[in-house]
C-alpha cells in the first residue's frame, strides 16, 4: 500500500502543473470535485472511513473506479473517484458496495442505489452533433437506464434538405431523474465528448 501511496502522490503531481508540493492546504479547495463510488453522499465521512485498500477498484468490471492523485488534494490522496471516459455505472450492479469492508461506499438495497445521484450529466450544446451540426442523433436517450429515461426531447425541428427531410431532435436532462451513472456520457459519438457527468453542488 505504501508503494502504491507514493505512486498515486507522484502522479497527482505530474497531473498539477504550478502546484507541485501544495495539497489544498487550509481554506484551499480542492482543484476538482470527484464523482466518487454509488451511494457515496457524505464526502467528509468517505474519506475520513476509506482505508484505501482498493478492492472497489480490483472488483469494477466496467473499470471506472481510479485511485485518486493529488487532483483532488491531500485528503482525496488513494481515494476512489470515478472516471466515465470509457465506461458508465452499471445500472444493476453493486458489487464496489459489496466489496467494501467497512462501508465507506455504502451498502444499499438495488433500488436506493438505483435512484441515489452520482452526479448529474450536463449537455455542452457547442459540442452536441444536434445543435453544432443539425445532425440526428439519440444515443444518450438511448443508452439511458433509468426508467423514465432522464434524456427527453422537448424540441424538435424539421429540416429540408437537398437529401431529404430530417428532423432533429433536441436532447435535454431531465435534473430529477438523472443519476449521474455516466453510460450516456461514455457512450457520446461526438468527437469531442458532449455530455458530461460532474458533482451536483
Amino acid at each position: 500500500l505504501g508503494g502504491a501511496l507514493l505512486g498515486g502522490a507522484l502522479a497527482g503531481l505530474s497531473s498539477a502543473p504550478g502546484r507541485a508540493g501544495r495539497g489544498p492546504g487550509p481554506g484551499r479547495s480542492p482543484a476538482t470535485r470527484p464523482l466518487r463510488p454509488p451511494g457515496v453522499v457524505d464526502e467528509a465521512g468517505f474519506l475520513r472511513r476509506c482505508i484505501r485498500c482498493h478492492h472497489c477498484v480490483e472488483s469494477c468490471h466496467n473499470r471506472i473506479i481510479r485511485p485518486a492523485g493529488l487532483e483532488t488534494g491531500l485528503a482525496g490522496l488513494q481515494a476512489p473517484r470515478l472516471d466515465f471516459n470509457g465506461n458508465g455505472c452499471d445500472f444493476r450492479c453493486q458489487v464496489c458496495q459489496l466489496v467494501c469492508p467497512n462501508q465507506a461506499i455504502p451498502l444499499q438495497p438495488l433500488a436506493e442505489k438505483q435512484r441515489t445521484p452520482i452526479g448529474l450529466a450536463v449537455i455542452d450544446e457547442k459540442k452536441c452533433v444536434v445543435f453544432k451540426d443539425g445532425l440526428p442523433c439519440l444515443v444518450c436517450e438511448e443508452v439511458c437506464p433509468t426508467p423514465r429515461k432522464a434524456i427527453e426531447y422537448p424540441r424538435e425541428e424539421r429540416v429540408i434538405r437537398a437529401s431529404g427531410t430530417v428532423t432533429l431532435k433536441y436532447p435535454a436532462v431531465v435534473e430529477s431523474r438523472c443519476i449521474g451513472c455516466g453510460i450516456c456520457q461514455a457512450n457520446c459519438p461526438a468527437d469531442q465528448v458532449a455530455i458530461v457527468v460532474s458533482r451536483k453542488a
